[in-house]
């Protein structure tokens, strides 16, 4: 499911002006995704970033800045435990 819904991000020609989350209800390790993640990273136009703390997300944001689609692959707890402290890095896998 995952690797279809980036697969889907990725091409999709729809453009996220406004912020745009989709979450889940469990979490999942950005590890699981390392081979996906570098072939989306290299990419021109696309820009991934995780948590390098927690290394999981349960949900994904999406935004699109100056013709950069921003893929954001969050830790929702750790987030809003840490009072909306963003600490999300681009992914050097």
């Amino acid at each position: 499911m995952i690797l279809s819904l980036l697969d889907t991000i990725v091409k999709t020609q729809i453009k996220f002006t406004e912020y745009t989350e989709l979450n889940f209800n469990q979490e999942y390790q950005v590890i699981d995704f390392k081979d996906e993640i570098n072939r989306i990273k290299k990419l021109n136009n696309i820009k991934l970033f995780h948590n390098p703390r927690t290394m999981v997300f349960d949900c994904i944001g999406i935004i699109d800045i100056n013709n950069v689609r921003h893929i954001d692959l969050d830790d929702t707890r750790f987030t809003l435990t840490n009072k909306g402290i963003d600490i999300q890095t681009e992914i050097m896998l």
